[in-house]
């Protein structure tokens, strides 16, 4: 499971997190919804080990992960909203520096996310929606249990779009762990939990059907 609690986090003088707490149990999708700037990604940067918090606790299946940093490594696959990828290197180049896997397991990733064709390119050729597939592809290259995943499929055409999306029902059918950030209607619908987050403060939706409206009002007081 996953589970963070009483996450708090300044940047300079803001308090960016006041308040995060979430739950993720073997085979949910989570979702974390609300306004842009409201802290989503950077509470994602710390679910991941790119920052730290400044008080709270993260707990990965009975681990604790913000006092040996190695759990983050093993345990946690993360794709940030930025691109994560060494663009002078090739895509296999790149496979081949976020993986631990033996070839013949790297391979059956190369196939599941299309990647064969474009195997020899260097990623700075690669098109956006090409370089997010790579991304998703690294950090799910080692079968770790858990996905953190900042709009997974941002710049992705219908066809990946949906490609991706099976692969996130695939993941968590096998008992993994997926916490998303997103403001995509098809994502939300993969969501087993939804959490709210406003004002550096999280709340879990009960009820789901009025995601979006509880989003468009978040914009509405922030425009």
């Amino acid at each position: 499971m996953v589970k963070a609690e009483h996450i708090r986090k300044k940047l300079g003088r803001r308090e960016i997190l006041k308040d995060v707490s979430i739950f993720g149990a073997p085979g949910e999708c989570i979702g974390i919804i609300g306004a842009n700037g409201c802290g989503k990604s950077t509470f994602l940067s710390i679910l991941a080990g790119i920052e730290k918090p400044d008080d709270g606790d993260l707990t990965f299946f009975q681990k604790k992960p913000l006092t040996d940093h190695r759990v983050f490594t093993h345990m946690c696959g993360f794709v940030p909203q930025g691109n994560p990828l060494l663009e002078d290197l090739s895509v296999r180049d790149n496979l081949a520096l976020w993986s631990r896997k033996d070839k013949k397991a790297l391979e059956q990733v190369i196939s599941r996310f299309a990647l064969t064709e474009m195997l020899h390119l260097p990623v700075k050729k690669l098109s956006g929606g090409m370089k997010r597939r790579l991304s998703i592809a690294c950090a799910a290259a080692d079968d770790v249990p858990i996905l953190v995943l900042d709009e997974p499929t941002a710049a992705l055409d219908i066809f990946f779009k949906e490609s991706i999306h099976e692969f996130i029902r695939d993941f968590t059918a096998r008992n993994g762990i997926v916490v998303m950030a997103t403001h995509d209607a098809s994502e939300i619908a993969l969501c087993d939990r939804i959490y709210y987050m406003e004002e550096g403060r999280t709340e879990e939706i009960a009820d789901t059907g009025n995601v979006l409206e509880k989003i468009k009002k978040g914009r509405n007081k922030h425009e």
